[in-house]
């Protein structure tokens, strides 16, 4: 797992101009290394297990993220989501119980 440390920098600082009337700072982050992010929204239906291949390719086994959003029309309680399988080309989960929802995913990778 990869380290990064973010910056904020203002946009309207770049240059050494001193107006009379200073303008209103544009603020943006950058971080110190190159990063990578997918996120992506997996429908279910009543199911229990799911896969997601990734849109990028990956050197390493990158930094994935899982989280279950349940259907607000149906009665469930909460749902547990566990990686089964992760791999440089997929990653593979199972549920605790069976639910209709969205699971949102994340996949990380820091550094080059």
């Amino acid at each position: 797992m990869g380290f990064s440390t973010f910056n904020r920098r203002d946009a309207q600082r770049f240059r050494k101009v001193y107006p009379r009337i200073r303008k209103t700072p544009r603020y943006f982050t950058i971080s110190s290394e190159q990063m990578s992010v997918e996120s992506d929204k997996i429908p279910m239906v009543d199911t229990t297990t799911g896969m997601y291949t990734f849109q990028l390719e990956y050197d390493e086994i990158p930094t994935v993220q899982l989280s279950a959003e349940l259907d607000t029309t149906t009665q469930g309680g909460m749902v547990n989501i566990y990686i089964v399988t992760l791999t440089t080309k997929k990653v593979v989960w199972e549920t605790s119980a069976n639910f209709t929802g969205n699971v949102h995913l994340q996949v990380f990778k820091i550094g080059s």
